[in-house]
């Protein structure tokens, strides 16, 4: 089965988050523009299944539909997956609810990705 992420990354100089798929997080974040994106205030999360992040994604993006923004500078591939900063804890929680009530997804959550990525020191 492919193995995917969800990643919830948090703009630099606007008050916006990203929240998408990916199977590669270098790829992924290459093509988003890295520099856009302060990786310590970003987060990832894994599951054991990808219905799992997939059904997450659709609820995370269904549930905040209502903080959904386009970016003054349009983010590369998927502005319709960009959301006000101020949504960013509560989607938190709700990615901690869907760990709780669903052990069986078995989510990991991973704050700060400067260290996942070879290249985010670089910044």
């Amino acid at each position: 089965m492919k193995k995917q992420f969800l990643y919830i990354l948090s703009c630099r100089d606007e008050p916006l988050i990203k929240v998408g798929l990916a199977d590669s997080a270098d790829k992924r974040f290459l093509a988003l523009e890295r520099d856009r994106f302060d990786l310590r205030e970003s987060y990832m999360v894994q599951s054991t299944d990808e219905s799992w992040i997939r059904t997450l994604e659709q609820n995370l993006k269904t549930f905040f539909s209502a903080e959904q923004r386009v970016s003054d500078k349009p983010v590369i591939n998927g502005n319709t997956e960009t959301f006000r900063s101020c949504a960013l804890s509560k989607m938190i929680q709700m990615v901690e609810g869907f760990r709780t009530n669903f052990p069986c997804a078995e989510f990991g959550i991973r704050q700060d990705l400067s260290g996942v990525l070879p290249w985010a020191d670089e910044n």
